[in-house]
């Protein structure tokens, strides 16, 4: 099996179970040896944010000089992009050579009458596996959907426990409300384990802190008031955060997205209990030297620039807005839009464009079973922000290219977000070398 092989292998198991029983997973975990036991396991669940925290804190652990493990999902390009040792994606052999391996078990065990893995089942089972046989010190694992009930929920004694801001969706299975939603998110939460939580949502944060007490687990509560003299010029972002009776610490990202300051600052956390002693020039070299794909990433396409940003709900949403306010409040703006069909793009539709200087919507479609129909999309917009600013496009690097000769006729700046979808596609293209280079 080579690695196009695995990809379109995996790509075709099923994305859920019709039971939730994890006797499956843990029997095949068992027969590696119970891999996700052999490493400190920082458990990260939450609504938005996930995948930053993870990817600040890799970056800051990384700095003591051991290894580190990186699990996170979805992936933008590339299947690779889900396992990571110490910055690096596992190769595409490597891939390959693991996901038969995994398979040689997954037949034996299905002969025993256990159930067939789900497709994160799957790469997260590869994922645990190639972890312990890199011998890592640090396993960073993000969770796939809600945490109570998700595979990476297996570890029945993770070392910390993060959760991210909380909002909703995913709600035909999550819940309908915050406090349901939360709830799923706190079943991470071990006994006695530490958490580490953002403290936005005050719904969130009561059934956040409750779980914690009946656990009898530590509790770490980052409140946006924590966080001060927040500064973005656009491309770099500079804060001070509170933390207990010391000194605020200072920091300062490579990005200039104001909603890592939150995301940031939770890593920042989960690093001083893990490592109480850990210098914090060594935190702040970290944080400084993290990336995260598509989190207002500026990318060249067309002949000019454009931000992608993975925002695709509300809450996401939300913290786009707070981003292009904060630094670019001066600047014209287009921005290119697609979601998917189960997403609640009305609201959505109703946050962007509130924005202010937007100057042109482009809708566009996704290239995916899960798009959102079009013409419902961009009449969204138009209730919300006009019908003169709003056109379709059905057609994503047609799209682009129209908002990037709009971008340069205007010297408006240029946004592309409302899925992981679109974003992936756009750094698809960019990476494969095509038009979306060139005018």
């Amino acid at each position: 099996m080579n690695y196009s092989e695995a990809e379109s292998f995996i790509n075709n198991i099923p994305r859920f179970a019709k039971e939730k029983s994890r006797d499956g997973l843990d029997h095949l975990l068992e027969g590696f040896g119970h891999p996700e036991k052999s490493f400190s396991y920082i458990h990260v669940a939450g609504t938005n944010g996930k995948g930053s925290v993870c990817a600040y804190l890799d970056s800051i652990l990384r700095k003591t000089g051991e290894k580190v493990g990186l699990f996170t999902s979805p992936h933008l390009v590339s299947m690779t992009e889900r396992i990571r040792v110490d910055g690096r994606e596992i190769s595409e052999e490597d891939f390959a050579e693991l996901c038969s391996e995994v398979a040689e078990h997954v037949r034996e065990a299905m002969a025993e009458g256990y159930p067939h893995p789900t497709f994160f089942e799957w790469v997260y089972l590869m994922a645990m596996v190639w972890f312990g046989r890199q011998q890592i010190r640090f396993g960073v694992i993000e969770v796939g959907l809600g945490g109570r009930l998700d595979a990476t929920n297996i570890i029945e004694a993770p070392a910390l426990c993060v959760i991210t801001s909380i909002s909703l969706d995913h709600t035909e299975i999550l819940g309908d409300t915050i406090e349901e939603i939360a709830g799923e998110k706190a079943g991470i939460i071990k006994p006695g384990v530490p958490v580490v939580c953002d403290g936005s949502s005050p719904q969130a944060l009561e059934v956040i802190r409750r779980t914690a007490r009946e656990k009898g687990s530590p509790l770490c509560v980052i409140m946006p008031d924590d966080i001060s003299n927040l500064k973005s010029d656009g491309e770099e972002l500079s804060y001070s955060l509170a933390l207990d009776a010391q000194a605020p610490f200072s920091a300062r990202l490579k990005t200039g997205a104001v909603y890592q300051a939150m995301n940031s600052a939770l890593a920042v956390s989960a690093a001083r209990i893990l490592i109480p002693d850990l210098p914090e020039e060594l935190i702040r070299e970290g944080l400084y030297e993290a990336f995260w794909p598509a989190r207002f990433e500026e990318i060249p396409a067309f002949g000019t620039r454009i931000y992608v940003d993975g925002a695709h709900n509300i809450g996401g949403i939300a913290a786009l807005r707070d981003t292009l306010e904060a630094g670019f409040s001066g600047r014209d703006k287009c921005i290119v839009f697609a979601a998917a069909g189960d997403k609640r793009y009305d609201e959505m539709a109703e946050i962007l464009s509130g924005v202010r200087r937007i100057k042109k919507i482009i809708v566009t479609r996704l290239d995916s079973y899960r798009a959102a129909d079009i013409e419902a999309v961009a009449a969204c917009f138009r209730k919300y922000a006009g019908e003169g600013i709003v056109t379709e496009n059905g057609d994503i690097e047609s799209a682009l290219r129209e908002g990037a000769e709009y971008a340069s006729e205007t010297c408006a700046m240029l946004i592309a977000a409302g899925s992981l979808y679109l974003a992936g596609s756009i750094l698809k293209a960019l990476e494969g070398g095509n038009i979306y280079d060139q005018f």
